[in-house]
This record gives C-alpha cells, structure tokens and sequence, in this order.
C-alpha cells in the first residue's frame, strides 16, 4: 500500500504540464502584449510597451520561459524577473517603455520563448497562468532575432511591434554599441491578384527577385530620424561600422488610413 501511494505521487509530480492552449491567439485583441529584442552582449534584452501604472505602484514583472518548440512539456529554462524603465524614456509619459534582460546562452536558437505578466503584478495585471494574448506573447527565437542588435522606436520613442509604419511618421534604430550607419532600399510591389477561378498553373513565371526603384544616397547620422519617402516596401540595412555585420529588417510603409477597411457600393 505505502509503495503504491509513492509510485502514485511521483508519477504526479514528474506529469507533463498541460500543452497550451494557443486558440486565444488567433482571436482580435484590443491590447495584444508585443513584446521586441536586441542582443546586447552575453543578454537577450526584452522591451515592450505598457501603459503606466498608478502612482506609488510597482512596475509589474515577468515570468520568462524557454521551451524547446510550442509542443514541448518541459522547459529549458524559467525565471521571474521585474521590469524597470527603459534607459532614455519618459518617466512621466502614458505609456512606458519597460525592459528586462535574459542571458544569451539560456536562448538557444530556434527555441520559444514565453513572456507572461507575472501573477503578482499588481491590480489590473495578469492574475491567471491561462494563455492569454493580453497578458503573454510567445517569440521564436531564430538566429536572426538572437544576433540583431538593435530595435526600431517611432517618433514618440515607443518600440514599433508592427511592421510597417503609415505614410508621414518617422522611425528611430535603437541599437547597442557602436553607433551603426542606417540605409534602405525600396523595392517594386503590388503584384494584383489572379481573377477568380484561373488556373496559377497557367500564368506566367514571377521573378524570383524584387527590383530595387530607390536608394539612400547617403547614410542616416546616428540618433536622426528616419523618414522614408513614400509607400512601399523597404529593406533597413544597418551596420558595417567597426566590423560589425550588415543586417537588414524589412519594413512596410502605408497610407495614412491603414489598415481602414472599406465596404463596396450596393
């Protein structure tokens, strides 16, 4: 009977934990947590925008963890860790830039990491350990993202979560070390849809390749705002001062009214 009830308990302390449910994450949410990285060192650093707590408040904190894939049991590596303010951000601003810092070498490449609100946050914050986009967001940590030193700002001095900014704002590279030279390209798009029914079959052969229509004459000077000219898509290339590498992140500039949607005439 005593082997029993040990055999039982152990066998429920080394279950799995449960596979989370990702179905939350494909539903609309208003304040969706975003979270962005810059590689800083031996770190992973994490930034994220939060709006700012009630006076006398703590800044929350965030339960990190890294698992293997999205269908993983166990993880990596876990910790809790609390946020503090963005080094140059506004203190007194609605909404704060927060951040926190992991080691590089717990990140390995093509692992998943998991970024929750911790339940201890204070009220208004996450008070569940259910997936919830509001509350957690889930980063696949590819080469890239673990080797790119540097995140964009918008003008406010917010980190940009979207890829693409509309027509007229301006973007900041925020990067971490050496001050890097920043130039872009602008390339053809706008392919139109085949019409309903035809046969892709049929069609001509695309081009493997986009064709460049514009360039930057010259690079950005450091800490100088980015604004591009017109719509499109753009390639941001930054670096290849001080042996540091190339490295390019896409990004989409839009009309004034996107992502507006509008209904066709009855």
């Amino acid at each position: 009977m005593l082997l029993s009830l040990l055999s039982s308990r152990w066998a429920a302390a080394q279950a799995p934990e449960p596979r989370p449910d990702f179905a939350s994450f494909y539903q609309p949410a208003a304040s969706r947590l975003l979270v962005e990285t810059r590689r800083e060192g031996d770190s992973l650093r994490l930034l994220l925008n939060r709006p700012a707590s009630p006076a006398g408040q703590p800044l929350p904190s965030l339960h990190l963890t890294v698992w293997p894939s999205y269908d993983a049991q166990r993880p990596l590596w876990q910790a809790t860790q609390r946020l503090r303010l963005y080094p140059g951000a506004d203190p007194g601003s609605a909404v704060l830039v927060l951040t926190v810092a992991l080691p590089a070498a717990q990140a390995p490449a093509g692992a998943v990491l998991q970024v929750r609100l911790d339940p201890s946050a204070p009220p208004g914050q996450a008070t569940s350990t259910t997936p919830n986009p509001t509350t957690t967001a889930w980063v696949r940590l590819t080469p890239e993202r673990l080797a790119r030193p540097f995140v964009l700002l918008d003008s406010m001095g917010l980190v940009l979560t979207r890829p693409y900014v509309r027509q007229g704002e301006a973007v900041a590279v925020a990067g971490f070390g050496l001050a890097q030279p920043v130039r872009w390209r602008r390339y053809a798009t706008g392919v139109a849809a085949l019409p309903p029914f035809a046969d892709p079959r049929r069609q001509p052969a695309a081009p493997r390749t986009l064709g460049v229509l514009d360039s930057a004459a010259a690079p950005l000077p450091a800490g100088e705002l980015l604004h591009l000219p017109q719509q499109g898509l753009y390639a941001l290339r930054v670096g290849g001062t001080g042996g540091e590498p190339v490295r390019t992140v896409p990004l989409l500039v839009v009309e004034a009214s996107f992502p507006g949607q509008r209904t066709a005439s009855e």
